[in-house]
């Protein structure tokens, strides 16, 4: 199962995406999805837990957001903890990711 943040937009907003990707210091990578969407994707764990996280904690997301970027983090350590290696590591993690809008 991976973790990932992603963020994805009509390919004419490109230059939206690079910038992201610019200020969270080049982490991810952007990709074309489809005939005209592009996505932001930061899928590597050091990256996510050094980067990412600290951003959203700093700068916290309001509405639901804020409720999935709760269980993303957790789900960020379960990995880190190894317990996805497990089978009932395995189910939080399945558990977590049914509850993400």
């Amino acid at each position: 199962m991976e973790v990932f943040f992603q963020i994805s937009l009509h390919e004419k907003d490109r230059i939206i995406l690079e910038s992201i990707q610019s200020y969270f210091e080049g982490a991810g990578s952007i990709k074309k999805r489809g005939e005209k969407a592009l996505y932001y994707r930061v899928n590597y764990l050091p990256e996510l837990t050094n980067i990412i996280l600290p951003h959203f904690n700093k700068y916290s997301l309001l509405t639901q957001k804020k409720g999935d970027f709760i269980l993303f983090k957790k789900a960020i350590d379960v990995i880190k903890l190894k317990e996805h290696l497990t089978t009932e590591g395995l189910k939080k993690l399945v558990s977590i990711k049914a509850s993400i809008n």
